[in-house]
């Protein structure tokens, strides 16, 4: 079988925390990955079509495109815990300013020095930046402050998440960020571990349907949400009104097994490379691919890795014969 159509889905760290996580799921319950509309689905359906599946198991790179020194998250944090400490010292020193300040508050005073003593130390030994506060890796891209500096993208995200001591709007006069990376100075570490071919496309009923609708889900599965809602949950959650892409069939057939064990045995691949539950081709030793930005549902990919191809091609025209 020749791969005519292919397509790549992402499945979310958020969700899975690793491969195996969503392989054991596939293993219970087949694929069912949500579709934006009737369009992709009569995509998917068409034969040839493939859809590859990669996970980024939590671990990213510094995105290539914005290249630049940035503020050291690490050496900030102690940064915001030396003012707060010093705050506190300062503050009983200006209580007593002039008297003997009592040994309970003396020992406020240095159990906050002693901290300060250490975070500074920490600074001059950080591993990520070796004491100078900033190191170079993906930005993100910048922005523009209103005194006419600029800021790191990855920095200004940060400080977006602290609205009370950061306005946005009063401090920010421009923005540039990075399209590589989307503003995070990272692109995933990418895995295609595995594949899958279609079986079917389902489309759950929300029971406000016109004729219309109707009429374009007639050649797809359909499913009410009573029936839905006797399914297991998945760990991305419950399936809602929608396309969703699916493969059924928890074993392979008979002769899928023995067509891979021949494969196996002419050194053609080895037999721990791949493992085919059902419609889903899982690859146990995932193809990194570099460059790919994290995205939400399944989209057109062309440039898929060659490796990866060859190896789905291979094992399709097994399964074909």
């Amino acid at each position: 079988m020749t791969i005519k159509n292919s397509y790549l889905m992402w499945v979310g760290v958020e969700h899975y925390e690793d491969v195996n996580a969503y392989v054991e799921e596939v293993r219970a319950m087949g694929v069912s990955k949500r579709l934006p509309g009737v369009g992709m689905a009569a995509a998917l359906t068409e034969p040839g079509t493939v859809v590859f599946v990669a996970h980024d198991d939590g671990e990213a790179y510094s995105c290539d495109e914005c290249m630049g020194m940035v503020e050291c998250g690490d050496c900030r944090v102690l940064d915001q815990k030396i003012a707060k400490w010093q705050a506190e010292a300062d503050a009983v020193k200006t209580r007593f300013k002039g008297e003997e300040i009592p040994r309970g508050k003396q020992r406020i005073i240095d159990i906050r020095e002693a901290r300060i003593a250490a975070a500074r130390a920490e600074q001059e030994g950080c591993e990520v930046c070796d004491g100078e506060g900033e190191h170079e890796c993906g930005t993100g891209g910048h922005v523009v402050r209103a005194d006419g500096s600029k800021m790191d993208y990855r920095a200004f995200n940060y400080w977006m998440r602290q609205p009370l001591k950061f306005d946005v709007e009063r401090e920010i006069i421009g923005k540039k960020m990075c399209e590589a990376c989307g503003g995070t100075g990272k692109v995933p570490a990418a895995k295609i571990f595995g594949l899958f071919m279609p079986t079917d496309v389902e489309y759950i009923l929300n029971g406000k349907e016109n004729e219309l609708v109707l009429e374009q889900v007639e050649a797809f599965t359909k499913l009410d949400m009573e029936t839905v809602k006797k399914e297991s949950v998945r760990k991305c959650g419950r399936r809602r009104p929608g396309f969703y892409v699916v493969t059924k069939g928890k074993k392979s057939k008979k002769r899928v097994k023995e067509v891979v064990e021949d494969l196996a045995a002419k050194g053609i691949i080895k037999k721990a490379q791949t493992e085919l539950i059902g419609d889903f081709i899982a690859f146990t030793n995932p193809i990194e691919v570099q460059g790919l930005k994290r995205f939400r549902g399944v989209k057109r990919f062309d440039a898929i890795h060659p490796a990866a191809t060859e190896q789905a091609e291979m094992i399709l025209d097994a399964v074909a014969d």
